[in-house]
């Protein structure tokens, strides 16, 4: 049996530990990071955007479905859910339709849901 994987047909993004990025990012596809991005970051269709344990991001976020357990610091705006879960740390802005805080996690920041017209 061959199993053969087009890459040309995935659309997903991992973003490595080690990995700095600085600028404004436009991902598709499930993306996830376990690196350092600075700057604003858009999803281009709706897929889940993950900040894992190791994960920072500094800036503007903009996307339907978000998944904090590392650093965030910034705006987020979320036309989906935002589950901000008990490793994480977050600090800034977060308009989102749906929004839940697991016990555990450190949160400074002014809160919004059921937003209309978020992204």
């Amino acid at each position: 049996m061959s199993y053969k994987i087009d890459l040309k047909e995935l659309e997903f993004s991992h973003i490595g530990r080690e990995t700095k990025l600085e600028g404004n990012f436009t991902f598709n596809g499930p993306t996830i990071v376990s690196g350092t991005i600075i700057g604003t970051v858009e999803m281009g269709n709706c897929p889940v955007f993950i900040i894992e344990r190791d994960g920072l991001i500094k800036g503007k976020l903009k996307c339907h479905h978000i998944e904090i357990r590392g650093e965030f610091e910034g705006e987020i705006f979320s036309a989906g859910k935002v589950i901000i879960h008990p490793s994480s740390r977050v600090k800034g802005q977060v308009y989102a339709k749906d929004l839940i805080i697991r016990p555990g996690a450190i949160i400074d920041f002014s809160g919004h849901s059921e937003g209309a017209n978020l992204i």
